[in-house]
């Protein structure tokens, strides 16, 4: 069983996990005794059957659940210590389901911007916006289009284009091409990898598969008895 993973070049660790156990209340532990690090411009592929702790594990790096032992660190400050709104302005989770509400497509890719952790972010303006759903929406939508018109998969889609303008840190992606077709797969994991090279992105993907749309990790790891089990470094 491995106990680390060093995922990224010879930077500090940005985001780490120390010996971190996680259960939920009344069932036995799911995650025990965890090291995991990543680095600034990390890639990482973690996999494991339903049930065995992938999205807990993602959701315990994005703060939304807290480990029964352990650590998680990001930039070497003790998570706890971090206020919730600043962290997640840095790490952003884009869940399995997608989360879009009543609006059009515009007030969906801005609504992270009405939020106070983001008011001194400069927005987008609409060029941007443009931009953003050119390059995961070729077959064309328009921005004052409700959301809720949208395809399962375009929705999909159109979440992780919010979470891009954001320009997160850190990426944790839980199924992120599950609802997709395998050209829109490839768009989405396209527009991961290049925010990846050129903005030193990490990204942490959960996935039941070898791989989706060319992502090419610098650690593979499989969730086995509650541990991580190492099956690919390069």
């Amino acid at each position: 069983m491995v106990k680390t993973a060093l995922c990224g070049g010879p930077d500090p660790p940005l985001l780490a996990i120390e010996k971190v156990s996680f259960g939920y209340t009344g069932n036995p532990t799911l995650l025990r005794d965890l090291d995991l690090v990543l680095q600034p411009g990390g890639r990482i592929r973690i996999r494991g059957a339903s049930g065995t702790g992938k999205t807990p594990l993602l959701r315990l790096r994005a703060g939304l659940e807290l480990p029964v032992a352990g650590a998680i660190r990001f930039e070497g400050a003790d998570l706890m210590d971090i206020p919730p709104p600043v962290y997640r302005s840095s790490v952003v989770y884009l869940q399995q389901i997608p989360a879009v509400l009543d609006l059009s497509i515009r007030e969906n890719l801005m609504l992270p911007f009405t939020f106070a952790a983001h008011r001194e972010r400069t927005p987008p303006d609409e060029q941007g916006l443009q931009r953003s759903v050119e390059a995961l929406f070729p077959e064309g939508i328009r921005l004052d289009q409700p959301a809720r018109e949208l395809s399962v998969g375009q929705q999909q889609r159109l979440c992780f284009a919010r979470a891009l303008l954001l320009e997160p840190r850190v990426l944790l992606l839980d199924e992120p091409v599950s609802a997709l077709d395998r050209d829109s797969a490839d768009l989405v994991m396209t527009a991961a990898l290049e925010a990846n090279r050129s903005r030193k992105t990490a990204l942490v993907l959960n996935t039941h598969t070898e791989g989706e749309g060319g992502f090419s990790p610098h650690g593979s790891l499989v969730i086995l008895d509650g541990g991580l089990q190492e099956r690919e470094r390069v």
